[in-house]
């Protein structure tokens, strides 16, 4: 593949970007209450439909490392039917994005939870009901629930409805709650991370006497720390209330909950805490070269699933002549980085050397994000440690200490 340079350079890129993104939501105030609302109802509706507990999720990867894109869609779930509706749900969970680097302010603005094995769900809880739904959109569980809403006895009124972002563990049973973006009809979405913990750590605990759900289900919040090296060390190796741990995940203190992806919420793994930390094949073996997943665009280059598109190379003539009646804008292309690996510039991917493997199952939804790309390549070659984590989290504090 040939490389493409990407003429924007900065020092600093991953830094620079969560910049960005503080200021933004400090700038951009949000009005979800019709959003929140109509997901709520929208998804009562459906499962009220006999048909819908039917519906399977084509794609169900328990383990899968992959980072979906999201989006920033702002659909109307009244307007979707049939396979729209799936696509509708999964833009409304926030994209996590991977640790390719460390803040600078980790222990003075950063929060981080240990996170469970299992599979990341959206929960909604509304007249009478509960529903869980995959990362991909598609229904998981439909049954009653302590949670504001969610059955009978918890209705309230219409306007009592609750939304979660969730790892549902087959093992325990139990739904942990790693976000909260409404919780009996209000909303937290543009509340910082900070407080979004507080409130579902005191509110699940407020419900807890209620018992489990119908079926045996339970509510249960992650224990969140300060990125000190205490919090760090209990989120690394404390106790816990799941029985298998899969990684971290770090919150900038100040991030709101955006409906797509967002440098504000970083996932890392290494090997003491998590079985899945390189990406394996359809075997579940993991491959000789890291393989990544890129978008094909009109232009003939291929790029990531990032908003916007990262490109990383130009295809070449031959696939291009080979496949020229299978490619298409947003085709979905997997490659294996080569010996010459990937092109950074401070952290910012500006080409690789790939090879291209084939064509991707399209019900896949998106390509890899930036950060995931990097990530995999990074646990590669130079994994981030968590020795390191400590030292700057150490250094920062000293820092504050001295002035």
């Amino acid at each position: 593949m040939r490389r493409v340079e990407r003429q924007s350079s900065t020092s600093h890129y991953q830094e620079k970007r969560r910049l960005e993104a503080l200021s933004r939501q400090r700038a951009w105030r949000r009005d979800l209450t019709a959003q929140a609302r109509q997901l709520a109802l929208c998804e009562q509706t459906i499962a009220a439909s006999p048909a819908a507990s039917q519906v399977q999720d084509p794609e169900d990867h328990s383990h899968d490392t992959s980072a979906n894109n999201r989006g920033k869609e702002r659909h109307s779930a009244s307007s979707l039917h049939g396979s729209g509706l799936p696509s509708y749900f999964s833009n409304q969970l926030m994209q996590h994005e991977w640790l390719t680097d460390i803040p600078g302010d980790l222990a003075s603005n950063w929060l981080v939870m240990p996170r469970a094995e299992g599979q990341r769900c959206l929960v909604i809880a509304s007249r009478q009901r509960t529903v869980s739904r995959t990362r991909s959109g598609y229904i998981l569980h439909s049954f009653a629930s302590t949670l504001p809403g969610g059955s009978r006895a918890t209705h309230g009124n219409s306007e009592a409805f609750t939304i979660l972002d969730t790892i549902f563990s087959e093992a325990d049973c139990t739904y942990f709650v790693i976000d909260v973006m409404a919780w009996s009809g209000y909303l937290l979405y543009d509340c910082t991370a900070e407080f979004r913990s507080f409130w579902i750590q005191s509110k699940l605990a407020e419900i807890a006497d209620a018992g489990s759900c119908q079926g045996g289900f339970h509510f249960t919040p992650v224990p969140v720390y300060p990125c000190d090296p205490g919090g760090l060390q209990a989120a690394y190796s404390g106790i816990v209330p799941f029985q298998v741990r899969d990684g971290l995940l770090f919150l900038n203190k100040e991030a709101h909950y955006d409906l797509g992806q967002s440098p504000l919420a970083l996932v890392w793994k290494d090997a003491h805490i998590s079985r899945y930390i390189l990406d394996t094949g359809a075997a579940g073996v993991v491959p000789e070269w890291q393989h990544i997943v890129l978008q094909f665009l009109d232009s003939g280059h291929v790029a990531t699933g990032d908003v916007p598109p990262i490109i990383v190379c130009t295809v070449p003539n031959d696939v291009l002549r080979e496949k020229q009646d299978q490619l298409r804008n947003g085709r979905l292309l997997r490659f294996s980085v080569r010996k010459g690996g990937l092109y950074l510039r401070d952290g910012e991917l500006i080409g690789a050397e790939l090879q291209f493997e084939g064509l991707v199952n399209q019900r896949r939804g998106r390509a890899d994000i930036c950060s995931k790309i990097v990530f995999q390549y990074l646990a590669r070659h130079s994994p981030i440690t968590m020795a390191q984590l400590l030292e700057v989290s150490c250094l920062e504090l000293d820092e504050h200490c001295q002035h």
